[in-house]
């Protein structure tokens, strides 16, 4: 499917997306579970997979409520490289523990209940 801007892509069950490069376009992708991650779709696969096509430095990554620390290593190699990471704030997610993870490596930009991230994120794209 063509990546394009206005569009939500969803993972569906033991798979993983990624964003690739096919025949010069940027596409997501469904593909198979990689069997040595343990949470599928997989955030860290797809964070990782969009910062080998995008440039880190024009990449948005938020992370919502969740069990176990799922992404949180790529997003905090996405800020290094100059993204930007949004954390869904403990008042708000139903589990804290993939936000909680984000925070406590040092990888959120920023810290926000979930009511706010879309007005961040928008400030942000302007």
């Amino acid at each position: 499917v063509p990546l394009a801007p206005g569009f939500i892509y969803i993972g569906r069950g033991d798979a993983d997306i990624v964003v690739e490069t096919r025949l010069g376009r940027r596409v997501v992708n469904s593909v198979a579970s990689d069997p040595t991650m343990v949470w599928h779709p997989s955030v860290a696969r797809l964070v990782r997979s969009a910062m080998e096509v995008l440039e880190p430095r024009n990449l948005v990554s938020v992370q919502l409520t969740g069990m176990g620390d799922d992404g949180a290593d790529a997003m905090v190699e996405l800020r290094r490289l100059g993204g930007r990471t949004i954390a869904e704030d403990e008042s708000t997610a139903i589990v804290f523990g993939m936000p909680a993870e984000l925070i406590r490596r040092g990888g959120a930009t920023t810290v926000l209940p979930s009511h706010r991230i879309a007005s961040q994120l928008t400030s942000w794209l302007m």
